[in-house]
């Protein structure tokens, strides 16, 4: 996608890379590269995302995150269901974010690492409908299933003196990416078709330029924009995130196998 971008990709382009590279590090293990087996995922839980594991009392917690994540109920997860979990822990800090405590200073930024407060939690309401906005059909109407209550993000990477993880890092650019373009129109928690035609020809200029439609982006955002406010929130803008990672991951497993790793 970044071809045409001699110093690197956007850092909307690296957390798709990220999460394409992060499945693919942990599937496979057991066998199927295309899912994560229970194992697979409590060792990804483990490292990624270890903070939350240590934390927890219930030693249970992790094999219900994945029967909740588990929508077809076949033991294992596959890409779009490891996506529900990043857009869910994604979502929760968001709403952290946007309803900063009644007293107190404002904790802008999400797992800063000058140990501000990072908590947060799914309660039982869904979760963001990361679904899979591929080519014609950007949305869907598919919700998340809901992870357990209490999911919390707090201090996800106390553990790791050297830095977060990379989901950690994922997580934190999907929210900085669009604190960064939403609210130059006025509305902080929306992107206006103005600014999400800045986000996309600034972080997805490759794609835009390389369309010969001058339409093409009024048409996603006409796709993404699930309630027809003509604005997109963060869990449409989500969805945008998850389409395009999908459309990476299924482009990997349809190619050769010298091209299927990152």
């Amino acid at each position: 996608m970044s071809s045409k971008y001699p110093v690197g990709p956007t850092e909307t382009e690296r957390c798709i890379e990220s999460l394409l590279a992060v499945f693919q590090s942990y599937a496979g293990r057991d066998g199927d590269g295309n899912t994560l087996s229970r194992k697979e995922f409590k060792t990804f839980m483990n490292i990624e995302l270890g903070s939350f594991t240590k934390n927890q009392k219930d030693p249970g917690v992790v094999d219900r995150m994945m029967k909740a994540l588990d929508r077809d109920n076949n033991e294992k997860l596959d890409f779009s269901e490891f996506l529900n979990l990043i857009g869910s822990l994604a979502l929760t800090c968001h709403a952290q974010v946007a309803s900063p405590p009644t007293t107190g200073p404002h904790q802008p930024k999400f797992l800063n690492r000058r140990g501000r407060d990072r908590r947060g939690s799914t309660g039982e309401g869904p979760n963001p409908p990361f679904t899979t906005p591929v080519s014609n059909q950007l949305t869907s109407n598919s919700q998340v299933s809901s992870l357990p209550s209490q999911l919390p993000t707090k201090a996800m990477s106390s553990r790791y003196p050297v830095g977060p993880t990379e989901t950690e890092r994922c997580i934190e650019s999907l929210l900085a990416v669009f604190q960064r373009y939403a609210g130059k129109d006025g509305k902080s928690s929306t992107l206006s078709k103005r600014e999400f035609k800045t986000f996309m020809d600034t972080e997805l200029a490759s794609f835009t330029k390389s369309q010969k439609d001058p339409g093409v982006v009024d048409r996603m955002m006409k796709k993404l924009d699930m309630n027809n406010d003509g604005q997109l929130d963060f869990p449409e803008f989500l969805n945008l995130i998850g389409g395009l990672a999908t459309a990476c991951h299924e482009h990997m497993a349809s190619a050769p196998e010298p091209h299927k790793r990152l």
